[in-house]
């Protein structure tokens, strides 16, 4: 990928997520919808370029790399719920406190023999 000029690419993915155009459910579904079709139209373009760079043949990049994205896609649209606030994270447990140190050993004994 020589040539790519990174702040070209991010910045206008940046200022969209920025401008809270991406949070609706909407969106998220029309996004989800067309990276499924995207996938489905292009799927002998992703299966040459996956022979090309990893050795994969058709079936293969059909079986573990597309299959695998159409289902995570129906499976977060099945999923998507309106207005779901994000989950509370857990408190982090609390380690136990450190142990009292022991006693001191009793003073050894004295009985005056000797």
């Amino acid at each position: 990928m020589s040539g790519l000029n990174v702040p070209e690419v991010v910045n206008p993915m940046r200022a969209q997520f920025d401008s809270g155009r991406t949070r609706s459910y909407t969106w998220r579904v029309e996004a989800l919808k067309q990276a499924k079709k995207m996938v489905t139209e292009r799927s002998d373009q992703l299966a040459a370029a996956l022979a090309s760079d990893l050795g994969k043949t058709t079936e293969e990049a059909t079986i573990t790399e597309m299959s695998v994205v159409l289902h995570e896609i129906d499976e977060a649209l099945a999923n998507l719920k309106v207005g779901r606030p994000p989950l509370p994270l857990p408190p982090l447990p609390l380690p136990p406190p450190p142990s009292p140190p022991p006693p001191p050993p009793p003073p050894p004994f004295a009985s005056g023999v000797q």
